[in-house]
């Protein structure tokens, strides 16, 4: 049948194999429990659809699966249906990292998953909300898999609580490698990923892809993460306000330092409120390249605090050293500097407020892509970085050099220029 529909109740160690385009219905409340964890649902065919719901409402509760959703090497569409509500929670990894999961898709695979008006969509104290994963790193030359999130006047999504180390985010894309991702979040009313082992959202390596679009969403929180709130992509906050503060409760391997609140390769940013404070391990905000930020109100306060009582220090500058070094990165990379915000590269912030004080490191840095021919603008924003440079400068292995002290100051311009008109600073 085309629809399968489950009347209101209890069914245990239920697996669907989907194929082509089927829909199902949940009349009421449908539960599907486990005694042995396997896929709920396993989509095994090229183009097929799952559609959840019929548009009138009803819950799917998933507990103790293997994943919610799964497929691998096929092309894929999820859809929710508008009002339905589906909610996986305390899936159980059996079989490696492919499974333990809310959705998981994975391998060879274009695949998108959406959801619509009054969805409310649950993934939660899995190993990972939504999880990807490519192929194993330096088995191939480039993406072979693509997600497209669109989530589109959702009621709530909620993708909090995922557990996996190292692997545990609201959406995670960073194990193995060569998965594109687009995330659109748009109309939706609450959006929480917050108290994931690792990050609220993680992009992965050997990616052309990394995109995350927030728009017209009035209450987004990525809070208290282990790692990071996000940690790489082109990010695009429209018309938002989003609250992506606490994070690197508990960073991991090689981000014990370098752990930030919003990291993103570059930054769009208009008609936002922005709340980046009490990032534990480093950075507020750390954009490494160019950002346009206009009519926002933007904190960045108090960050890098936890770090520096733990006995931890503020990197060292080094224009020479602009790359990943292994045998330098808690020391010399430039970004460890625990700052309110960090700008990489040419950044343009007009009609807009920023508060970066207290914060360990510098309050703003301005680095132009160390190039001194490049600008920077601050046009009618007021800035306020104050009371910034309470943390140590590593002194171990070297005196401390004269560039070091960037990472004391309110405002820092390691290279190039900054133009500020009409602005109170």
């Amino acid at each position: 049948n085309d629809e399968i529909v489950f009347e209101a109740g209890k069914y245990t160690d239920i697996s669907l194999m989907i194929k082509d385009n089927k829909t199902i219905v949940p009349q009421g409340t449908v539960v599907f429990n486990y005694t042995t964890p396997k896929n709920a649902i396993n989509m095994v065919e090229d183009d097929s659809v799952l559609t959840i719901g019929d548009g009138i409402g009803g819950t799917l509760e998933i507990v103790g699966s293997g994943n919610g959703i799964y497929a691998i090497n096929t092309d894929v569409t999820i859809n929710f249906a508008e009002n339905v509500t589906f909610y996986v929670h305390d899936s159980i990894m059996t079989d490696g990292l492919l499974s333990g999961n809310g959705i998981s898709l994975n391998g060879n695979f274009d695949g998108s998953v959406n959801a619509g008006e009054g969805v409310v969509l649950k993934l939660m104290n899995n190993k990972a909300g939504i999880y990807t994963y490519g192929s194993d790193p330096g088995t191939q030359n480039g993406p072979i898999g693509f997600i497209t999130i669109n989530f589109d006047g959702c009621k709530l999504i909620d993708l909090s609580n995922n557990n996996g180390k190292g692997n545990g985010s609201g959406f995670h894309q960073g194990d193995g490698c060569y998965v594109d991702a687009v995330l659109n979040f748009e109309n939706c009313e609450e959006i929480r990923i917050n108290d994931n082992k690792t990050d609220a959202i993680c992009f992965n390596n050997g990616s052309n892809v990394s995109n995350l679009n927030i728009i017209n969403c009035p209450n987004v929180e990525m809070k208290a993460n282990g790692s990071w709130g996000t940690n790489a992509g082109f990010a695009n906050i429209v018309n938002t306000t989003l609250n992506i503060s606490d994070n690197g409760i508990d960073p991991w391997d090689k981000v014990t330092t370098t752990g930030s609140n919003f990291y993103c390769d570059e930054l769009t940013a208009s008609n936002s409120t922005i709340i980046a404070d009490n990032a534990n391990a480093n950075c507020g905000i750390w954009v490494a390249g160019p950002a346009i930020i206009e009519n926002c109100d933007i904190s960045a306060q108090n960050n890098a605090v936890v770090r520096i009582q733990k006995g931890g220090t503020l990197g060292v500058y080094d224009a020479r050293s602009d790359s990943y070094d292994p045998a330098r990165y808690r020391a010399n990379y430039p970004y460890a500097s625990g700052n309110g915000c960090y700008f990489g590269g040419e950044t343009t912030i007009l009609n807009t407020k920023i508060n970066a004080s207290n914060n360990m490191g510098a309050g703003i840095v301005f680095r132009n892509n160390l190039n001194e021919e490049n600008v920077s603008r601050i046009n009618t924003s007021t800035i306020i970085a104050d009371k910034n440079g309470f943390g140590n400068l590593r002194t171990g292995g070297g005196a401390v050099g004269e560039h070091d002290y960037i990472y004391k100051a309110g405002i820092s311009v390691i290279a190039g220029q900054v133009d500020v008109v009409d602005t109170y600073l």
